[in-house]
């Protein structure tokens, strides 16, 4: 396997920051997005094993409302309580008893979690990393409002503080460009 490639920001143009602002920003909706369905998904089969949970060779031959769609029931009777469809996914469905539905309720609940524990600390990392971002913008607005105080022939003394506030910045995006450049080796 190949080396990680390694980006050296302070090489970078300001149109390259943009882009990797831009892909950060990309990056961070996409991890949002995959964990938000990745709970909605954990919560289904929460739900569902919960259900089986309720049944018991008492509930034969209750009254139950029976899911014709998202939103429409249709009143049904429960009429055999030791076996259950699940739906697989894409149309599919498949007969088990009920402790092998509650095995793979289990099962899928487990997996989910764990792929949310994989998304979590690298949606951690890109938020630093944003993080790290929004210290950029602030110090590159001070270095514009240096910029324009001295070529407006505005006293140096004027623009010290900012300038003195804009190196307390700097140095705190070195350390995040460092925190940045050590993310990516290890992507």
């Amino acid at each position: 396997m190949a080396a990680p490639k390694q980006i050296e920001i302070s090489q970078l143009q300001i149109p390259q920051l943009e882009q990797l602002r831009q892909q950060l920003d990309q990056e961070l909706e996409l991890l949002t997005s995959s964990l938000q369905q990745l709970k909605i998904a954990q919560q289904k089969f929460v739900d569902s094993q919960q259900s089986l949970e309720r049944i018991t060779p008492e509930s034969n031959g209750s009254s139950i409302l029976v899911p014709l769609s998202g939103s429409m029931y249709v009143p049904g009777q429960l009429s055999d309580v030791n076996n259950v469809l699940i739906d697989v996914g894409t149309g599919y469905y498949v007969e088990k008893n009920v402790s092998e539905g509650k095995e793979y309720f289990k099962r899928k609940i487990e997996f989910v979690t764990k792929n949310m524990e994989k998304i979590q600390p690298l949606l951690q990392d890109k938020y630093r990393m944003k993080q790290g971002d929004n210290i950029s913008s602030a110090f590159m607005t001070c270095i514009i409002y240096i910029y324009v105080d001295i070529t407006h022939g505005f006293e140096y003394e004027q623009t010290l503080p900012l300038l003195i506030f804009g190196v307390a910045v700097f140095l705190c995006i070195l350390l995040q460009i460092e925190y940045l450049c050590f993310l990516i080796r290890a992507y």
